[in-house]
Formats: C-alpha cells, structure tokens, sequence
C-alpha cells in the first residue's frame, strides 16, 4: 500500500465520519425547531383563546 492510498483511505474515513455527524446534528436541529415551533404555537393558541374569553366577558 502506498502513502497515498493510506492518506486517500484516512481522508475518506474522516469524511463519512464529518458526514454521519453532519447528519445527526441535522436531525437534532430539526427535532429541536419541530418542537420550539409546536411549544409555540400552543403558547399563542391558548393566548388567543383567553383574549378571546376576556373580551366575550367584557361584550
């Protein structure tokens, strides 16, 4: 085996390693959001409603 394959052999491993970590941080990010998003808009769901009780009660 040559210097070059080795080095070409290590330069592939490390980027399927970058890659597959790439991957799960991608996963972790949108996981992440997905829920930011649905924390959210139940936060807003609920204060709408209670704007919505407070002014029926004012009417």
């Amino acid at each position: 085996m040559s210097y070059s394959t080795s080095v070409q052999g290590i330069t592939a491993d490390i980027r399927a390693q970058c890659d597959e970590l790439a991957q799960k941080n991608q996963e972790e990010l949108d996981k992440y959001w997905s829920h930011q998003v649905e924390e959210s808009t139940t936060m807003v769901s609920l204060q709408t409603a209670e704007t919505g009780a407070a002014e029926m009660t004012r009417g």
